[in-house]
């Protein structure tokens, strides 16, 4: 599913030509469509969701767009102003006719991630939401991506948990995550969830590994 970062482009047209090619030489028919981190937008989008108002994803063929959740906050944008973004897009992408589904920032904190969802079907959103998780990769190189998408209370617990610098070249599965957010699934009400794997230790590793546990050939520790 590609990524949709609305501030890099610079016209509506290079959209336009952007969206043309996917779903004409690639048959794309879902997007993420994120405002992406630069601080200032290189044209006419500042957020994404200008873009799913625009009617450019439906001229193109999208049928459904995924949009962004983030269960450990935003560094620089409150806990209200993700809340009232959130129900701002999935009301526009609903008079559009798409369908919606919600991807989440990788996190590292399973009651961190089950109390956003909790606080999501409290307010009535039933979407389908895809639950950012880490693949298989080192230590080292979560903390760095922790650092560098502003997940740093997550980030801190995983250091407490993995025993410290010793471990931080070990290989690192998001089993404990996995366990217990499946756990609290046969418990209480969740909805559609499903996990979406950010395979910062490469795409083939994290689908290897992904396929290994699903087929029962290697158990969740």
């Amino acid at each position: 599913v590609p990524h949709l970062a609305v501030r890099n482009f610079a016209t509506a047209r290079d959209l336009d030509d952007f969206l043309d090619r996917v779903t004409g030489e690639a048959g794309v028919r879902r997007v993420l469509v994120i405002a992406g981190d630069r601080d200032q937008p290189s044209g006419d989008f500042r957020s994404s969701i200008e873009v799913i108002d625009s009617g450019a994803l439906q001229r193109h063929g999208i049928v459904e767009i995924g949009i962004a959740g983030y269960p450990d906050g935003h560094p620089r944008i409150s806990e209200q102003d993700l809340d009232r973004s959130l129900a701002d897009k999935i009301h526009v992408a609903e008079t559009t006719g798409m369908a919606v589904h919600i991807v989440t920032q990788f996190c590292f904190d399973a009651p961190a991630i089950l109390k956003w969802i909790g606080r999501l079907r409290d307010f009535g959103v039933e979407y389908p939401v895809r639950v950012g998780l880490p693949g298989p990769t080192n230590l080292a190189t979560l903390l760095r991506y922790a650092r560098r998408c502003g997940v740093r209370a997550s980030a801190q617990g995983l250091a407490r948990q993995a025993g410290l610098v010793r471990q931080l070249f070990a290989m690192s599965t998001p089993d404990i995550l996995i366990r217990t957010i499946a756990e609290a699934r046969a418990r209480r009400h969740l909805g559609e969830i499903a996990p979406h794997f950010f395979s910062f230790g490469g795409l083939a590793q994290a689908a290897r590994w992904g396929a290994a546990v699903a087929d029962h050939r290697i158990a969740l520790e």
